[in-house]
């Protein structure tokens, strides 16, 4: 007899395998990959080209926050944020990087660390490391520029004091989060300077972030004796300690005039720059030991690891290694050197590894952590064109409700006239969209019955004209597949046991596999394998046994038609009943 059957959760298609090469946007890919030894690695490569960036940026869009990275690439999608990955290592309990930091959007925003390489990146893309040393200073001046007094130093940027007596110099990327990342900011502590015994706030003549190797003159603001100054957006915040203190406030009352120099060598005008080490790989050839100050401890362990480098032909790469927080072996820092020299990297440089190691693709990090630890600093690959999200399965027009239509992610990162047009060959290119649009994600629907579409596949192009003239475009494949549809499972009772009726409709032949499993994955049985079907409605009844034994509880129906068109599935969780008593 048939039993009525049991409410499931409902049928829903089964994604499209993902292929290893995965295009992300014209000219930047993601390949995920099992190398000898059974390391898995994840590489990220960005082709040179004026449409794609590398830059660093704080992952909580503050200097002294650490912020969780897939969450900040998520809010960057809109403006053209593809990939990331973690950068530097940075100071754990009040988060400043361990090294320099320029961006584009904070300037020059933290201290390097002279033992240990940077990664530099010219205004034309150019990556090379450094090891680079700050040189700062203040100094009073009358109007005319001369000095006043003597010149005193500035020991580091945007952190805290760590001698008795000395200067440092803070910048509204202290305290401050930038729009549009989330701030994740301990009370009290936004837009305020760590505590020190007199400050001076300067409001800079000419307004701009503070870039290396750049005088700037301005008129002392404020003083204060409070134990942490407010630093106002566009303004610069001297504060000392100790003798340095008193300095301060002797020589820099209000209205008082002073010129900071910020020199950093061998940085060209525009050079943005990311702190991390040690130098890996130097001129093509894999470097065991730079000798840059790290303890054994930080270098020799087998553990998850990120890298950043460029080949000779100037393509970027960014690579993670997963290592004993995904249940692999993990590499050693020689390793990672013989890994990146391998991948054909020019010039490579390690970044912070262990739980900060990160990559993050489409939103989503590839590296399975089970929860990724809030890091300071990160390497943001963007893309300034028009991209066309990649559909996760066919559209399959059937009419059964799952996937009749779909609908179809464009990522806008400039205002501008969109077009999408959705072409095959030997058919007639029809025009989806033709509009202006802002720079938000956007979409288009795409319903193949109501367009008249028949089976098969279509190229989906998107071509964005911006308001300056700029022109980019992006085309994805999109399968149109009635062939699978109707899935069904229903309960029987024969001869007092329970069984399960599958019933599924073909639109045309196919080779046909059902399986079941439970809900975690594990097989139970294979009603049907690879069996090619006819065009109509079939039933596939399962014993509900796995071996000998009855199987009760949750489990999990997957059926799969392979046509010329490819294999796609539909899957529907089900309840399976309990065993009648005296059946087992």
């Amino acid at each position: 007899m048939l039993a009525p059957a049991i409410a499931a959760a409902g049928v829903s298609a089964i994604p499209s395998p993902i292929p290893a090469l995965q295009t992300l946007a014209p000219g930047i890919t993601y390949q995920r990959e099992v190398i000898a030894g059974g390391e898995v690695i994840h590489v990220v490569r960005i082709a040179p080209g004026g449409l794609t960036t590398l830059q660093p940026v704080f992952v909580s869009g503050a200097v002294d926050a650490r912020g969780d990275l897939a969450r900040a690439t998520r809010t960057l999608g809109s403006q053209g944020a593809v990939a990331s990955v973690n950068g530097d290592f940075f100071n754990f309990d009040q988060a400043y990087p361990s090294g320099l930091t320029i961006t584009a959007g904070q300037g020059l925003a933290s201290t390097p660390n002279p033992l240990r390489s940077s990664l530099l990146i010219a205004p034309s893309g150019l990556l090379g490391l450094g090891r680079v040393r700050l040189a700062a200073s203040w100094t009073p001046v009358a109007t005319d520029g001369s000095a006043l007094a003597a010149t005193g130093t500035i020991s580091g940027l945007n952190q805290p004091a760590v001698y008795p007596s000395e200067v440092m110099l803070f910048t509204p990327a202290y305290g401050r989060a930038i729009a549009p990342l989330p701030a994740r900011l301990p009370a009290g502590t936004a837009g305020r300077t760590p505590t020190a015994e007199d400050s001076a706030t300067i409001a800079p003549d000419e307004p701009g972030l503070l870039e290396p190797n750049q005088a700037r003159t301005g008129r002392v603001v404020a003083n204060s004796t409070a134990r942490g100054a407010r630093i106002p957006a566009g303004d610069l915040v001297l504060t000392g300690v100790g003798p340095a203190a008193a300095s301060i406030a002797a020589r820099l009352p209000v209205g008082a005039r002073v010129r900071l120099q910020v020199l950093i060598g061998g940085l060209a005008p525009g050079t943005q720059a990311l702190g991390g080490g040690p130098a890996i790989v130097v001129g093509g050839h894999a470097v065991h030991n730079a000798g840059e100050g790290f303890v054994p401890g930080q270098l020799t362990p087998r553990s998850q690891r990120t890298a950043i480098g460029q080949t000779a032909t100037g393509i970027d790469l960014l690579v993670t290694v997963e290592g004993p927080g995904q249940r692999s072996p993990g590499i050693t820092v020689p390793q990672q050197a013989d890994l990146m020299a391998r991948l054909g990297a020019r010039t490579a440089i390690a970044m912070d590894s262990g739980g900060s190691s990160q990559m993050i693709v489409n939103g989503a990090d590839v590296m399975p952590w089970s929860s990724p630890r809030e890091i300071s600093t990160a390497a943001v690959v963007r893309y300034a064109g028009v991209r066309v999200s990649r559909l996760a399965a066919p559209i399959s027009p059937n009419g059964d409700g799952v996937d009749d239509t779909v609908h179809a992610g464009i990522t806008v990162p400039s205002p501008g006239t969109l077009v999408v047009a959705l072409g095959a060959a030997h058919r007639r290119t029809l025009t989806l969209f033709d509009g202006a649009v802002a720079a938000v994600p956007t979409g288009v629907g795409l319903n193949p019955a109501r367009l008249g579409l028949p089976d098969g596949s279509y190229r989906l192009t998107a071509t964005l004209t911006t308001t300056t003239g700029a022109v980019s475009r992006d085309t994805r494949v999109v399968v149109v597949d009635r062939t699978l549809g109707h899935l069904v499972a229903r309960r029987l009772i024969r001869r007092g046991a329970p069984h399960e009726q599958i019933i599924f409709r073909l639109a045309r032949a196919a080779t046909v596999t059902v399986r079941i499993t439970t809900r975690a994955g594990r097989l139970l049985a294979v009603p049907l394998s690879r069996r090619r079907l006819g065009a109509g409605s079939h039933a596939v009844v399962w014993n509900q046994r796995h071996g000998r034994s009855l199987v009760s509880g949750g489990a999990v129906v997957t059926v799969t038609a392979t046509t010329a068109l490819g294999t796609h599935g539909l899957t529907e969780p089900i309840a399976l009943a309990r065993a009648p008593r005296g059946h087992h």
